[in-house]
């Protein structure tokens, strides 16, 4: 059995490529610089883990909810990361449920 090669908390490559349900964002900087703009616009939000983290050699899956802190998710999906040397290369976001917020 081979080790798995997409840990728990990999660090992005510099030309790691998001796939979200919208758009595609490049880059490890485009990354960051997207992360910030959700959570810019849902600042009292949260995003908590799903499930366990599941590793299967190169790719990495963890389920998420997203929502006001403290009360049940607006949005449940899951991230899929394909690793190499330990480093994510690509990441899809995949969301299943939009709920209106409470």
């Amino acid at each position: 059995m081979r080790a798995p090669q997409c840990g728990h908390r990999p660090d992005l490559r510099r030309d790691v490529v998001w796939h979200e349900p919208d758009r595609v964002v490049r880059g490890r900087e485009a990354h960051a610089e997207r992360a910030a703009e959700l959570r810019a616009q849902t600042p009292d939000w949260v995003f908590r883990p799903d499930g366990p983290v599941s590793v299967n050699d190169d790719l990495g899956h963890l389920g998420f909810q997203y929502g006001p802190a403290g009360q049940p998710p607006v949005a449940t999906g899951m991230d899929i990361a394909h690793c190499k040397d330990g480093v994510i290369i690509e990441l899809y976001t995949v969301v299943s449920e939009v709920r209106q917020p409470s």
